[in-house]
């Protein structure tokens, strides 16, 4: 908005100075206006340059996605392919041998329980005896406020 307003004080003052007698301030008003035009033309040109530099960028970083996504699918499928072996080597040496849980599934499995454990705890929220809590909240997320009798 504040663009706009410049924009039209400056053409404001352009048109007063053409309308002068004086053919100085004319020409002088005319290159003005000229320049005027060639920055705008600039202006647009910048914009269009800069529209097309942020869709080169976008372009650029959905091939880098693509590309590395390709790249985790090939991993993928060796490790499968390692895996298939070792289960097919695993099933002829010994059937009845379970592979032991990997640690990445060990440390999932803690964080979860002790997910559990936390949830389980902030459900069953105690007072001490001889305090009464003036508000709880239940586990669906209401609160609760006591009134005192």
């Amino acid at each position: 908005m504040v663009k706009k307003q410049r924009r039209a004080v400056v053409q404001n003052i352009i048109k007063n100075l053409l309308d002068s007698e004086i053919p100085e301030i004319q020409a002088m008003a005319k290159k003005l206006a000229d320049q005027i035009k060639k920055l705008e033309e600039h202006s647009f040109k910048l914009q269009d340059y800069v529209t097309q530099i942020e869709n080169l960028a976008t372009e650029e970083a959905s091939a880098m996605v693509e590309s590395r996504i390709s790249e985790i699918l090939k991993d993928l499928d060796t490790a499968l392919g390692e895996l298939k072996q070792r289960s097919k080597k695993a099933a002829i040496a010994s059937p009845e041998i379970t592979a032991p849980p990997k640690k990445a599934e060990a440390v999932e499995k803690i964080e979860r329980e002790e997910r559990e454990v936390e949830e389980q705890e902030d459900e069953s929220i105690v007072p001490r005896p001889g305090l009464r809590p003036e508000a709880y909240s239940t586990p669906e997320g209401y609160i609760i406020k006591k009134s005192r009798h």
